[in-house]
């Protein structure tokens, strides 16, 4: 599976060497610890103001300040912000600089210690110290890639899937998962979580979880109705979504197409050497009611057929209707002929409404 949702590989492994950083320290060292270590540094800081005030700015305890609010919890924190307090009020009497100029540096300071300790009493709220929520966010993402990765394929069988997030951010609203039993048949189901960005993106995380449990451990046809009563359960106030759930034969090339509010799959007949939509209901969305019932399609895929999933961030824009849309993406993709491989990277980078939309694209064909 690739991603454009994916920050810069800098980025990423810088994100990868500060959380893990943040396990060593965190795991590593006692609170004891740290506000010891944290209390010399501001003891450090202080000392070398008070011998060279000409060298060291006013910002010298900014450091101490910030490793204090990142890792230390809110009752520890107090003691070392006061310690840091009494420090600072040293320095508003040996200032070389002007009155003002050290109460502006003071309050500076004092701003920037209650801004620290805002967060850290948020995240001891919620039982984490330091960059733990990074980290929790930084393993369900993963986890979430590892769950939507294709196993491996019989010979004669090819796929692609790309899922990516609004203009290019690491959470999507879109998420794939994908499992095969045996050797002989595969399971795909390809979500759109109402909303965008990183609030759809947190919903995903938990639905994809939710939903790896259900994918191949129940009757195939069991699948959506079983997704559905979960999200309902949630009761969350916009908490609905669309999916398309294909249980595919290895084997014989016949499938299952179930929908859930979800747009039509697209079946490349290799035979009449056109694209046409598996029609059918697209059914409730996911999490309106318990108790729904979704329509199930079936097909078969023969040697030169391909099968397109998709959401609709792909075929929808502000200016058309998801009938245009799919009308579009017929057109588009008839231009690729019996061309699959990179097809759908270029239907996710040339969706009707840009990038400012999350985005999924399964493609699967049969050589």
């Amino acid at each position: 599976m690739t991603s454009e949702a994916q920050p810069a590989p800098f980025t990423r492994a810088r994100l990868r060497a500060l959380i893990e950083w943040d396990r060593t320290l965190s795991e590593g060292l006692s609170i004891r610890t740290r506000v010891v270590l944290v209390l010399a540094l501001i003891t450090v800081s202080g000392a070398a103001y008070l011998a060279w005030p000409e060298t060291f700015p006013r910002v010298t305890f900014v450091p101490g300040m910030l490793l204090a609010g990142l890792f230390l919890p809110p009752g520890p924190l107090v003691i070392s912000f006061g310690y840091l307090l009494a420090w600072m009020t040293v320095q508003l009497f040996i200032s070389p600089g002007t009155r003002t100029s050290a109460f502006v540096g003071f309050g500076s300071v004092l701003a920037g210690m209650v801004v620290m300790y805002v967060l850290s009493a948020s995240r001891a709220s919620r039982g984490l110290v330091g960059f733990a929520g990074d980290r929790i966010l930084f393993e369900l993402t993963h986890r979430q890639r590892l769950l939507a990765q294709l196993p491996p394929l019989p010979a004669g069988w090819r796929a692609e899937c790309v899922v990516a997030g609004a203009d290019g951010e690491e959470f999507s609203g879109d998420f794939l998962l994908c499992t095969q039993s045996g050797r002989d048949h595969l399971e795909i189901v390809l979500v759109d979580v109402s909303g965008k960005g990183l609030r759809a993106g947190t919903r995903s995380l938990m639905l994809s979880s939710a939903f790896s449990g259900l994918l191949g451990q129940i009757d195939a046809d069991r699948f959506l109705p079983a997704a559905n009563s979960y999200l309902v359960r949630q009761d969350w106030r916009e908490g609905f979504a669309t999916a398309v759930h294909l249980d595919l034969d290895l084997t014989t090339g016949s499938f299952e197409l179930g929908l859930a509010g979800h747009p039509p799959a697209i079946h490349f007949d290799s035979a009449r050497g056109r694209w046409e939509s598996v029609l059918s209901r697209s059914g409730p969305v996911l999490g309106a009611m318990d108790g729904m019932s979704f329509p199930q399609t079936s097909g078969r895929l023969n040697p030169g057929d391909a099968l397109l999933l998709y959401t609709d961030g792909v075929i929808e824009s502000r200016t058309n209707q998801l009938a245009d849309g799919i009308d579009w993406m017929l057109g588009a993709i008839e231009t690729y002929g019996v061309s699959f491989p990179g097809a759908a990277q270029r239907l996710v980078r040339g969706a009707q409404g840009g990038s400012g939309d999350d985005r999924g694209v399964v493609l699967i064909w049969r050589e």
